[in-house]
């Protein structure tokens, strides 16, 4: 039912193949007055996940890349998509615990492996807050691509902590879960929304410019 309330929602809020600045900046707008619940159910979890990568999936260019780790193990080959209008490209994958995205921002073609600057993972089900990724619903029938703010890659003065306090250009709302809970996250997108593969996409220029931030600063320190 839920994945139906997504659709309705979307073709009903979004008529045009583009959204207006003015009227993006409205949506997030009204996310601050907005309360969020984070999607727990296996099925609402998998169709959410369906419906994000299809959507990233329009008008991409497929290749088989290596994917891996700066000074690290890869860990194995996937099929990269790049969408050159937005300037990202991703991997995805499901498996026996979970559901995964690898946002990148170069093109990933003609080198030896790639590694995701911003993961997104999702439990199959419940709740497991070691996860980056969330889906949660406006409760009007609008999902929304949420990330916590946690990075991989083990770099000195890469953390959670320094990119909340680093990124304030980036929706963060307020979520609430099924054990009483909340938690802040930053906004990734609506899903249906045209604007998706566009916000998601800064929001991995924001993660990129970060990192990079840190490690020059840490670079710096130890100077």
């Amino acid at each position: 039912m839920l994945f139906v309330q997504l659709v309705a929602a979307v073709f009903c809020t979004f008529s045009t193949s583009e959204v207006p600045k003015e009227s993006a900046k409205h949506v997030f707008n009204c996310l601050r007055i907005m309360s969020l619940t984070a999607i727990t159910d296996r099925d609402q979890i998998a169709n959410a996940f369906i419906f994000f990568q299809s959507q990233m999936n329009e008008g991409g260019a497929v290749q088989t890349v290596n994917l891996g780790w700066p000074g690290g193990q890869g860990i194995g080959k996937y099929e990269a998509v790049w969408r050159a209008d937005v300037g990202i490209w991703f991997v995805s994958h499901t498996v026996t615990n979970g559901h995964w995205f690898g946002f990148g921002l170069t093109p990933p073609w003609g080198v030896a492996s790639v590694a995701p600057v911003v993961q997104f993972g999702l439990p199959l089900q419940g709740i497991d807050r070691r996860c980056g990724g969330l889906f949660a619903t406006d409760g009007s029938g609008g999902v929304w691509a949420l990330h916590s703010g946690k990075l991989g890659g083990g770099r000195p003065g890469v953390s959670k902590t320094g990119f909340v306090q680093y990124n304030h250009r980036t929706e963060r709302v307020n979520v609430r879960f099924p054990d009483g809970l909340t938690s802040d996250y930053f906004v990734m997108g609506l899903l249906g929304s045209p604007e998706l593969p566009y916000s998601t996409s800064r929001y991995v220029a924001e993660v990129q410019a970060f990192k990079a931030h840190a490690t020059s600063v840490s670079v710096a320190d130890t100077n």
